[in-house]
Protein backbone atom coordinates (compact mmCIF):
# COMPACT_ATOMS: atom_id res chain seq x y z
CA UNK A 1 0.00 0.00 0.00
CA UNK A 2 2.56 2.76 1.36
CA UNK A 3 4.56 1.78 -2.25
CA UNK A 4 1.78 1.71 -4.06
CA UNK A 5 0.81 5.68 -3.20
CA UNK A 6 4.56 6.59 -3.52
CA UNK A 7 4.32 5.25 -6.94
CA UNK A 8 1.13 6.64 -7.88
CA UNK A 9 2.24 10.66 -7.00
CA UNK A 10 5.26 10.03 -8.34
CA UNK A 11 2.98 9.15 -11.62
CA UNK A 12 1.25 12.33 -10.91
CA UNK A 13 4.34 14.50 -11.19
CA UNK A 14 5.73 13.28 -14.10
CA UNK A 15 2.33 12.55 -16.01
CA UNK A 16 -0.09 15.91 -15.23
CA UNK A 17 -2.85 17.04 -17.34
CA UNK A 18 -1.23 19.80 -19.58
CA UNK A 19 -4.70 21.52 -19.37
CA UNK A 20 -4.96 21.56 -15.55
CA UNK A 21 -1.38 22.33 -15.17
CA UNK A 22 -1.41 25.26 -17.51
CA UNK A 23 -4.19 26.82 -15.58
CA UNK A 24 -2.68 26.31 -12.04
CA UNK A 25 0.37 28.41 -13.52
CA UNK A 26 -1.19 31.21 -14.70
CA UNK A 27 -3.82 31.31 -10.88
CA UNK A 28 0.07 30.85 -9.21
CA UNK A 29 1.43 33.57 -10.91
CA UNK A 30 -1.61 35.75 -10.92
CA UNK A 31 -2.25 35.13 -6.85
CA UNK A 32 1.59 35.92 -5.88
CA UNK A 33 1.46 39.02 -8.73
CA UNK A 34 -1.20 41.02 -5.92
CA UNK A 35 0.96 41.66 -2.86
CA UNK A 36 4.72 40.40 -3.91
CA UNK A 37 6.19 42.85 -0.86
CA UNK A 38 4.61 40.93 1.32
CA UNK A 39 5.28 37.96 0.00
CA UNK A 40 7.87 35.30 0.98
CA UNK A 41 11.71 36.35 1.22
CA UNK A 42 14.56 33.90 -0.40
CA UNK A 43 15.21 33.23 3.21
CA UNK A 44 12.32 31.26 3.77
CA UNK A 45 13.06 28.98 -0.13
CA UNK A 46 13.44 25.27 0.92
CA UNK A 47 13.48 25.73 4.42
CA UNK A 48 15.81 23.08 6.26
CA UNK A 49 14.44 19.79 7.31
CA UNK A 50 15.07 19.51 11.19
CA UNK A 51 17.78 16.86 9.90
CA UNK A 52 19.66 19.97 8.55
CA UNK A 53 19.40 19.49 4.69
CA UNK A 54 16.34 20.86 2.68
CA UNK A 55 13.13 18.45 3.52
CA UNK A 56 10.61 17.45 5.57
CA UNK A 57 11.41 15.64 8.18
CA UNK A 58 13.94 12.85 7.07
CA UNK A 59 13.61 12.65 3.32
CA UNK A 60 15.35 15.73 1.49
CA UNK A 61 13.14 17.85 -1.00
CA UNK A 62 14.59 18.64 -4.52
CA UNK A 63 15.74 22.40 -3.65
CA UNK A 64 18.43 24.05 -2.14
CA UNK A 65 19.19 26.41 0.60
CA UNK A 66 20.11 29.89 -1.34
CA UNK A 67 23.65 30.55 -1.85
CA UNK A 68 25.49 32.77 0.82
CA UNK A 69 22.87 31.82 3.24
CA UNK A 70 24.13 29.92 6.49
CA UNK A 71 21.23 27.81 8.33
CA UNK A 72 22.03 26.92 11.86
CA UNK A 73 19.75 24.48 13.79
CA UNK A 74 19.31 22.42 17.10
CA UNK A 75 16.91 19.86 17.69
CA UNK A 76 16.35 16.66 20.11
CA UNK A 77 16.00 14.38 17.51
CA UNK A 78 16.58 10.58 18.33
CA UNK A 79 18.28 8.17 16.35
CA UNK A 80 18.31 4.37 16.53
CA UNK A 81 20.60 3.16 13.75
CA UNK A 82 23.24 1.87 16.65
CA UNK A 83 20.72 1.36 19.82
CA UNK A 84 18.14 2.58 21.95
CA UNK A 85 18.47 5.70 22.76
CA UNK A 86 16.21 7.79 25.24
CA UNK A 87 17.11 11.42 24.77
CA UNK A 88 19.76 13.28 22.26
CA UNK A 89 20.91 16.63 21.16
CA UNK A 90 21.88 17.57 17.78
CA UNK A 91 23.44 20.37 16.60
CA UNK A 92 23.38 21.20 12.50
CA UNK A 93 24.73 23.46 10.17
CA UNK A 94 23.87 24.40 6.23
CA UNK A 95 25.78 26.42 4.32
CA UNK A 96 24.16 27.40 0.28
CA UNK A 97 27.94 26.88 -0.80
CA UNK A 98 26.95 27.37 -4.72
CA UNK A 99 24.05 27.54 -6.81
CA UNK A 100 21.55 24.33 -5.73
CA UNK A 101 24.56 22.78 -3.30
CA UNK A 102 24.05 22.78 0.12
CA UNK A 103 26.74 21.18 2.33
CA UNK A 104 25.90 20.03 6.09
CA UNK A 105 27.83 19.29 9.35
CA UNK A 106 26.05 17.60 12.05
CA UNK A 107 26.92 17.13 15.61
CA UNK A 108 25.12 14.32 17.78
CA UNK A 109 24.82 13.00 21.43
CA UNK A 110 22.57 10.24 22.15
CA UNK A 111 22.06 8.98 25.57
CA UNK A 112 20.84 5.39 26.09
CA UNK A 113 17.53 4.56 28.82
CA UNK A 114 20.53 4.62 31.58
CA UNK A 115 21.26 8.41 31.05
CA UNK A 116 24.67 7.13 30.31
CA UNK A 117 26.22 9.23 26.90
CA UNK A 118 26.40 5.92 24.37
CA UNK A 119 27.02 8.25 20.94
CA UNK A 120 28.97 11.27 19.84
CA UNK A 121 28.55 11.40 16.58
CA UNK A 122 30.13 13.74 13.43
CA UNK A 123 29.27 13.72 9.94
CA UNK A 124 28.91 15.68 7.10
CA UNK A 125 26.41 15.66 4.07
CA UNK A 126 25.86 17.10 0.49
CA UNK A 127 22.56 17.98 -1.24
CA UNK A 128 23.02 18.99 -5.24
CA UNK A 129 19.71 20.25 -7.12
CA UNK A 130 20.42 19.12 -10.86
CA UNK A 131 17.58 21.20 -12.21
CA UNK A 132 15.09 22.75 -11.29
CA UNK A 133 10.83 22.76 -12.33
CA UNK A 134 10.58 23.54 -15.27
CA UNK A 135 7.25 23.16 -18.22
CA UNK A 136 6.28 19.26 -17.01
CA UNK A 137 9.25 18.24 -15.47
CA UNK A 138 9.89 17.92 -11.73
CA UNK A 139 13.15 19.81 -10.08
CA UNK A 140 15.24 16.82 -9.37
CA UNK A 141 18.47 16.30 -6.59
CA UNK A 142 20.71 14.36 -5.61
CA UNK A 143 22.64 13.76 -2.30
CA UNK A 144 24.78 11.90 0.11
CA UNK A 145 24.59 11.69 3.94
CA UNK A 146 27.40 10.79 6.10
CA UNK A 147 29.64 9.89 3.39
CA UNK A 148 32.00 6.31 4.50
CA UNK A 149 35.60 7.97 4.52
CA UNK A 150 36.50 4.83 7.09
CA UNK A 151 35.71 6.17 9.81
CA UNK A 152 32.01 4.92 11.76
CA UNK A 153 29.87 6.00 8.88
CA UNK A 154 26.43 4.68 11.66
CA UNK A 155 24.34 6.74 8.94
CA UNK A 156 25.37 6.39 5.30
CA UNK A 157 22.65 7.28 2.99
CA UNK A 158 22.91 7.92 -0.85
CA UNK A 159 19.03 8.88 -2.63
CA UNK A 160 17.80 10.70 -5.31
CA UNK A 161 14.71 12.94 -4.95
CA UNK A 162 12.05 14.96 -7.58
CA UNK A 163 10.02 17.43 -6.21
CA UNK A 164 6.69 18.71 -8.33
CA UNK A 165 4.55 22.04 -7.00
CA UNK A 166 1.01 22.71 -7.76
CA UNK A 167 0.49 26.16 -6.25
CA UNK A 168 0.68 25.91 -2.49
CA UNK A 169 1.32 21.74 -2.26
CA UNK A 170 4.37 19.98 -3.44
CA UNK A 171 4.99 16.13 -3.81
CA UNK A 172 8.21 14.93 -3.28
CA UNK A 173 9.20 10.93 -4.10
CA UNK A 174 12.42 9.35 -4.35
CA UNK A 175 14.56 6.61 -3.65
CA UNK A 176 17.41 5.98 -0.73
CA UNK A 177 20.08 3.79 -0.04
CA UNK A 178 20.46 3.82 4.07
CA UNK A 179 20.48 1.92 6.92
CA UNK A 180 17.96 0.68 9.08
CA UNK A 181 16.11 2.69 11.62
CA UNK A 182 17.21 6.14 9.21
CA UNK A 183 15.31 6.37 6.07
CA UNK A 184 15.96 4.58 2.61
CA UNK A 185 13.90 2.40 -0.18
CA UNK A 186 11.20 4.15 -1.98
CA UNK A 187 10.21 7.29 -0.05
CA UNK A 188 7.47 10.00 -0.78
CA UNK A 189 5.79 12.94 0.73
CA UNK A 190 4.05 16.28 0.53
CA UNK A 191 4.14 20.01 1.96
CA UNK A 192 1.50 22.03 2.39
CA UNK A 193 2.63 26.24 2.23
CA UNK A 194 0.93 28.25 4.73
CA UNK A 195 2.72 31.34 3.28
CA UNK A 196 5.15 33.65 5.08
CA UNK A 197 4.15 31.49 8.61
CA UNK A 198 5.65 28.22 7.11
CA UNK A 199 3.96 24.74 6.30
CA UNK A 200 2.48 21.74 7.26
CA UNK A 201 4.06 18.26 5.84
CA UNK A 202 4.05 14.37 6.15
CA UNK A 203 5.87 11.62 4.54
CA UNK A 204 7.10 8.07 4.39
CA UNK A 205 10.71 7.77 4.31
CA UNK A 206 10.55 4.28 3.29
CA UNK A 207 10.75 3.06 6.68
CA UNK A 208 8.24 4.49 8.72
CA UNK A 209 5.56 7.55 8.26
CA UNK A 210 6.68 10.97 9.80
CA UNK A 211 4.85 14.05 10.06
CA UNK A 212 5.42 17.99 10.73
CA UNK A 213 4.93 21.62 11.13
CA UNK A 214 7.26 24.56 10.74
CA UNK A 215 6.77 28.09 11.85
CA UNK A 216 8.39 30.84 10.46
CA UNK A 217 8.01 33.60 13.06
CA UNK A 218 8.55 37.01 12.30
CA UNK A 219 8.59 37.42 8.78
CA UNK A 220 9.63 41.08 8.86
CA UNK A 221 13.24 39.83 10.14
CA UNK A 222 14.02 38.39 6.73
CA UNK A 223 13.12 41.69 5.05
CA UNK A 224 14.48 43.99 7.65
CA UNK A 225 17.70 42.19 8.37
CA UNK A 226 18.61 39.39 6.30
CA UNK A 227 17.57 36.57 9.14
CA UNK A 228 15.03 33.97 9.37
CA UNK A 229 14.08 31.95 12.92
CA UNK A 230 12.60 28.43 12.46
CA UNK A 231 10.30 26.22 14.65
CA UNK A 232 10.00 22.11 13.66
CA UNK A 233 7.67 20.12 15.23
CA UNK A 234 7.58 16.82 14.22
CA UNK A 235 5.92 13.52 15.13
CA UNK A 236 7.98 9.91 14.09
CA UNK A 237 6.49 6.60 14.05
CA UNK A 238 7.60 4.68 17.13
CA UNK A 239 9.64 7.20 18.25
CA UNK A 240 7.22 10.36 18.96
CA UNK A 241 7.66 13.64 19.52
CA UNK A 242 10.26 15.92 18.62
CA UNK A 243 11.32 19.75 18.43
CA UNK A 244 14.36 21.89 16.95
CA UNK A 245 14.85 25.69 16.62
CA UNK A 246 17.04 26.98 13.71
CA UNK A 247 18.08 30.41 12.23
CA UNK A 248 18.71 31.03 8.69
CA UNK A 249 20.92 33.82 7.72
CA UNK A 250 22.37 35.80 4.57
CA UNK A 251 25.67 36.60 4.65
CA UNK A 252 27.29 39.28 2.67
CA UNK A 253 25.60 42.44 0.77
CA UNK A 254 22.37 41.48 -1.00
CA UNK A 255 22.92 41.01 -4.75
CA UNK A 256 24.42 43.61 -6.61
CA UNK A 257 22.14 45.71 -9.61
CA UNK A 258 23.52 45.55 -12.99
CA UNK A 259 22.98 49.26 -14.52
CA UNK A 260 24.06 49.81 -17.68
CA UNK A 261 24.24 53.62 -19.07
CA UNK A 262 21.80 54.29 -21.96
CA UNK A 263 23.92 56.11 -24.96
CA UNK A 264 22.99 60.10 -25.01
CA UNK A 265 19.69 60.80 -26.50
CA UNK A 266 19.52 57.39 -27.63
CA UNK A 267 15.12 56.37 -27.79
CA UNK A 268 14.38 52.68 -27.59
CA UNK A 269 11.21 50.97 -29.41
CA UNK A 270 10.00 47.80 -28.92
CA UNK A 271 8.59 45.33 -31.86
CA UNK A 272 5.79 43.42 -30.39
CA UNK A 273 6.93 40.16 -31.99
CA UNK A 274 10.28 40.56 -30.80
CA UNK A 275 11.72 39.05 -27.60
CA UNK A 276 14.95 40.97 -28.02
CA UNK A 277 15.73 42.99 -25.25
CA UNK A 278 16.59 46.74 -25.76
CA UNK A 279 17.91 49.59 -23.57
CA UNK A 280 15.82 52.74 -22.81
CA UNK A 281 17.50 56.19 -21.82
CA UNK A 282 15.16 56.25 -18.39
CA UNK A 283 15.92 53.31 -15.89
CA UNK A 284 13.50 52.55 -12.42
CA UNK A 285 16.34 52.48 -9.82
CA UNK A 286 14.15 52.24 -7.10
CA UNK A 287 12.19 49.15 -8.84
CA UNK A 288 15.40 47.58 -9.01
CA UNK A 289 16.81 47.76 -5.97
CA UNK A 290 13.84 46.19 -4.66
CA UNK A 291 13.94 43.08 -7.35
CA UNK A 292 17.70 42.83 -6.41
CA UNK A 293 16.31 42.70 -2.34
CA UNK A 294 14.31 39.29 -3.18
CA UNK A 295 17.19 37.96 -4.32
CA UNK A 296 17.42 37.90 -8.06
CA UNK A 297 20.02 39.08 -10.53
CA UNK A 298 20.87 40.97 -13.93
CA UNK A 299 17.64 42.97 -13.17
CA UNK A 300 16.84 45.97 -15.69
CA UNK A 301 14.11 48.11 -15.52
CA UNK A 302 13.57 50.51 -17.83
CA UNK A 303 11.20 52.62 -20.46
CA UNK A 304 10.71 51.65 -23.76
CA UNK A 305 7.66 53.06 -27.05
CA UNK A 306 6.09 50.41 -28.32
CA UNK A 307 4.64 50.23 -31.71
CA UNK A 308 1.04 52.20 -30.63
CA UNK A 309 3.14 54.93 -29.70
CA UNK A 310 2.57 54.44 -25.94
CA UNK A 311 4.81 53.81 -23.42
CA UNK A 312 5.98 50.31 -22.22
CA UNK A 313 7.50 49.37 -18.79
CA UNK A 314 9.87 46.79 -19.69
CA UNK A 315 11.11 44.24 -16.75
CA UNK A 316 14.20 41.75 -17.34
CA UNK A 317 15.45 39.44 -14.40
CA UNK A 318 17.39 36.24 -13.78
CA UNK A 319 15.79 34.16 -10.85
CA UNK A 320 18.22 31.55 -9.26
CA UNK A 321 16.53 31.98 -5.43
CA UNK A 322 13.19 31.19 -6.04
CA UNK A 323 14.05 27.63 -6.57
CA UNK A 324 10.28 26.04 -5.34
CA UNK A 325 8.83 27.44 -8.73
CA UNK A 326 9.90 29.72 -11.68
CA UNK A 327 6.11 31.02 -11.55
CA UNK A 328 6.70 32.29 -7.81
CA UNK A 329 9.28 34.61 -8.90
CA UNK A 330 7.52 35.34 -11.55
CA UNK A 331 4.09 36.50 -9.64
CA UNK A 332 6.93 38.27 -7.23
CA UNK A 333 8.13 40.00 -9.77
CA UNK A 334 4.53 41.36 -11.34
CA UNK A 335 3.62 42.37 -8.06
CA UNK A 336 6.54 44.66 -6.81
CA UNK A 337 6.72 46.11 -10.15
CA UNK A 338 2.85 46.84 -10.36
CA UNK A 339 3.06 48.28 -6.77
CA UNK A 340 5.90 50.87 -7.62
CA UNK A 341 5.57 51.44 -11.49
CA UNK A 342 4.91 55.20 -12.39
CA UNK A 343 1.05 56.28 -12.64
CA UNK A 344 1.16 56.87 -16.30
CA UNK A 345 2.33 53.17 -17.13
CA UNK A 346 -0.13 51.08 -18.76
CA UNK A 347 1.49 48.60 -20.25
CA UNK A 348 4.26 46.19 -18.91
CA UNK A 349 6.67 43.75 -20.50
CA UNK A 350 8.38 40.71 -18.35
CA UNK A 351 11.98 39.44 -19.63
CA UNK A 352 12.40 36.10 -17.52
CA UNK A 353 16.55 35.55 -18.77
CA UNK A 354 18.50 32.58 -18.30
CA UNK A 355 22.48 33.11 -18.42
CA UNK A 356 21.79 36.32 -19.65
CA UNK A 357 19.46 35.23 -22.63
CA UNK A 358 16.00 35.63 -22.71
CA UNK A 359 13.82 32.42 -22.61
CA UNK A 360 10.36 33.88 -21.50
CA UNK A 361 8.47 37.44 -22.14
CA UNK A 362 5.62 38.30 -20.80
CA UNK A 363 3.12 41.15 -21.62
CA UNK A 364 0.29 42.81 -19.11
CA UNK A 365 -1.89 45.54 -19.80
CA UNK A 366 -3.57 47.70 -16.80
CA UNK A 367 -6.86 46.33 -15.50
CA UNK A 368 -6.26 43.07 -17.40
CA UNK A 369 -6.87 40.00 -14.72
Amino acid sequence: MRSSLIVLTAAWMMFPSGTVFAAQQAADSTARATGADTGRSFLSENPSAIVGRPGLVHIPVAGSIPQGVVDVTTDNLIYTVVGPRSRARNVLVSIGFLPGLTLTARGSVQWDHANVIQEHDLSVAAHLVLWGEAGLRPAVAVGVDDPDTGGAPHYTTYYVTASRSLSVLRLTTGYAGGPRNYFGGLFGGAELDLGDWGSVHGEYDGQRWNAGARLLPFPDLAARFRMQPRLDVVHREGLGWSTGVGLRLAMGPPPSVERRAPRAGARATVDPDSDRLVRSPASLPEIEEKLAAEGLENVRVYTAADAGGGETLVVAYENRVFLRNPWHALGAVMGIVARHAPEDVRRMRVIVQRVAVPVLAHRVRAGED
